[in-house]
């Protein structure tokens, strides 16, 4: 669990056109998630999330395009009735309650 944290927490996006997320999922709350970032952050920020546990768990192989959507959408979901959380968090904790996110 140590270097799954460790990944989540220097997880840094770098965006298209200067649009990136500033902060990394350890420091973005799911209030930011829900009001602040824009869809296209919040997808680029689920797949870097998806892909590092991923890569933790030894997966190489990057997921499809919806499976990527899915999962921001499951931590929009999750974030809707819990602000306060951390973005980190909650997409771990779907991860690790979902045997179809795994490599």
């Amino acid at each position: 669990m140590r270097s799954l944290t460790l990944v989540l927490a220097v997880l840094v996006l770098a965006g298209c056109g200067g649009s990136a997320w500033p902060k990394t999922a350890g420091d973005t709350t799911c209030r930011e998630w829900t009001s602040e970032m824009t869809s296209d952050q919040r997808h680029a920020l689920g797949a870097a999330m998806l892909l590092a546990l991923r890569a933790n768990d030894g997966g190489t192989i990057r997921p499809r395009d919806d499976v990527l959507t899915a999962y921001a959408k499951a931590v929009g979901d999750v974030c809707a009735s819990t602000p306060d959380a951390k973005v980190s968090a909650v997409g771990a904790t779907i991860y690790g309650l979902s045997n179809d996110l795994k490599p």
